[in-house]
């Protein structure tokens, strides 16, 4: 059975890495916040996300599911040199009228775009804000990625506050409004709906397979060599593959923790 489950998890991520979107949303859909975010995962650059807002219709055979929101896990290498968009001249794509979110791992404002000019309504996140805040993407490691559409908006509740404070619909907005420094926790309203295909630089897969300690073959099965290549990561300094707890953004004895409970649970 495991061999059986390795080989259908080396094939699995074989064909993500062949595939023209190198991440698909797929059956399970992907979460509105932090906590249930879907992860982008494999062993490759990440250059295209394909999924779909399906609204308050039926979704995928379940009734009375809402898919207004769909936010990736994902982990950026090259924050110099990162964008997201749905330009089609970019390799995107857009039914709706598309805002892009950028948050931090643990759901805190980081980068947004809602058009990048008058006539055109596709998104387009530049790894530096263009508004007053200046922001950059402050390293390499894991972020949230939000696709939303048209008007809905992220939120947090610690007082209730919008996340971004657009002064034009087409800047490239930084952590400026009052809901900035706390995470990710509702959205405002819901938002148009349809299929996207999110274009991507500077991105990548996150590296594991069944769950986020299978590091290592065999995929499939959580092993030694699954610890060895997390303490690789661990101490090479590698945020992308050891930076699985808060506070993120650091490497300390809670990512441990977290990987030993990943450990535990297995495949």
């Amino acid at each position: 059975m495991r061999i059986r489950t390795a080989i259908a998890a080396i094939c699995t991520l074989t064909a993500l890495a062949t595939a023209g979107p190198e991440w698909t949303e797929g059956s399970q859909d992907a979460g509105d916040l932090p906590a249930n975010a879907q992860p982008a995962r494999g062993f490759d650059h990440l250059t295209h996300i394909e999924g779909e807002l399906q609204g308050a219709a039926l979704f995928r055979g379940q009734p009375g599911l809402l898919d207004f929101q769909d936010v990736y896990l994902i982990g950026i290498r090259d924050p110099e040199n990162f964008t997201a968009t749905t330009l089609n001249s970019m390799g995107g794509f857009a039914q709706f009228d598309a805002d892009l979110y950028l948050f931090f791992a643990g759901g805190e404002s980081l980068l947004a775009n809602l058009a990048t000019n008058k006539p055109n309504r596709d998104p387009l996140i530049l790894p530096m804000a263009t508004d007053d805040t200046q922001q950059i993407i402050p390293y390499r490691g894991r972020y949230l990625l939000a696709m939303v559409g048209r008007p809905s908006a992220p939120r947090s509740q610690q007082g209730d506050s919008p996340m971004y404070n657009f002064q034009s619909a087409f800047e490239v907005s930084g952590p400026d409004a009052s809901g900035a420094p706390f995470p990710l926790d509702t959205w405002n309203v819901p938002g148009e709906t349809g299929q996207y295909l999110i274009a991507l630089t500077g991105a990548v897969l996150l590296p594991f397979g069944c769950n986020m300690a299978d590091m290592a073959p065999p995929f499939g099965q959580l092993d030694f060599s699954d610890v060895v290549q997390f303490l690789v990561y661990f101490g090479a300094g590698d945020l992308i593959g050891a930076d699985l707890a808060p506070a993120f953004g650091q490497l300390d004895f809670s990512d441990v923790i977290r990987f030993l409970q990943f450990f535990n649970e297995g495949c």
